[in-house]
């Protein structure tokens, strides 16, 4: 497999961000606004100036990886919708909409404070 044309991190999802977590939603807006923040200013980062081979494009293969901060047992499949915010703010930066992309998630084990990794390959570009 070859190297991701983009790499970054953020951290882990705040709870509110859970399709089970309770409550009215405008407790989660502020938290999906600064996870879209988040993801938004990390892909730009990672993106440098360098950005022209990868922004614009028609598809892209998106593997996340959800590094947990404890070893609780967690809903694999709630997982993905914890991370849509941050998805819609590296879709921003990229200046694509989410629809061209094509996800992929995997579990690494446990890193202190938790970490969410975003790995990018432009489809049909070849290093």
């Amino acid at each position: 497999m070859t190297a991701p044309d983009l790499t970054f991190s953020c951290g882990w999802p705040d709870k509110a961000l859970s399709s089970n977590a309770r409550g009215s939603f405008r407790k989660a807006q502020p938290a999906k606004k600064a996870a879209k923040i988040e993801a938004y200013f990390a892909a730009c980062d990672a993106l440098g100036t360098d950005d022209e081979g990868v922004k614009r494009r028609d598809g892209y293969r998106v593997k996340v990886t959800f590094y947990p901060p404890d070893n609780r047992k967690r809903d694999k499949f709630n997982m993905p919708s914890l991370i849509k915010s941050h998805v819609d703010g590296m879709a921003q930066a990229l200046q694509r909409d989410d629809y061209h992309f094509d996800p992929e998630f995997a579990f690494g084990e446990v890193v202190k404070h938790g970490l969410v990794t975003f790995e990018v390959w432009v489809k049909g570009v070849s290093k």
